[in-house]
């Protein structure tokens, strides 16, 4: 009966291990962002661009363009310079591409000043759908709003809304070579120390 039990489990717990796991970010502390490289845009000089390269990020807009700026520093989540497509006389993208050069198994940003719905997706290097969320219409908050996807494997994500939407992102965080761990195996540990207590229990009787 007891090896019958221990049998069981294990590949309850074996199948659960092999799982993955994906889920949007909502706060900077998120345990998925430890150790993250933060792009605050500070440094960047104020203008437009087609594209953009940061370290071991390159932003580029699938339209129009997008844009360094400062107008707001203090609002709408973003704490001085920022990315933005100000749209205000001179529109700015609709669509966005951020792609990694290395894979990620995380990322994040400031949101701000979204009128409208707006998609963050993320895709492995085989254009393979990985994960998406509907972010939050954030209007004149400036509570520090955070958004972001966590699933390994990340090559490249886009976030799509409205060319007429004026939107910012600031303090870009992103999480290099990191393997996220399954759902299994955390319930592994868990579920693993209660089977082993339960065993000596039941020799103690």
């Amino acid at each position: 009966m007891k090896k019958q039990l221990v049998f069981i489990v294990g590949g309850i717990l074996l199948g659960l291990a092999g799982t993955s796991w994906a889920y949007p970010i909502t706060n900077p502390a998120d345990p998925a962002l430890f150790g993250a490289t933060v792009i605050d845009f500070e440094s960047q000089t104020l203008g437009t661009y087609l594209s953009l390269a940061i370290g071991g990020v390159t932003f580029t807009a699938d339209d129009y363009h997008l844009r360094i700026g400062n107008e707001y520093a203090g609002q709408y989540n973003n704490p001085g310079r920022s990315l933005d497509n100000g749209v205000y006389g001179d529109m700015g993208f609709s669509s966005m591409t951020v792609s990694f050069a290395s894979t990620v198994s995380a990322f994040g940003f400031n949101w701000g000043a979204s009128d409208e719905q707006w998609l963050l997706t993320a895709y492995d290097a085989s254009d393979n759908l990985l994960e998406s969320y509907s972010l939050p219409i954030t209007y004149a908050s400036n509570n520090g709003d955070f958004v972001g996807l966590a699933v390994n494997g990340i090559d490249h994500a886009v976030l799509s809304g409205s060319s007429g939407d004026w939107i910012f992102v600031d303090n870009f965080a992103y999480v290099t070579g990191v393997v996220i761990p399954a759902p299994g195996a955390v319930l592994l540990g868990t579920i693993g120390v209660s089977l082993v207590g339960w065993l000596r229990r039941r020799r103690a009787l």
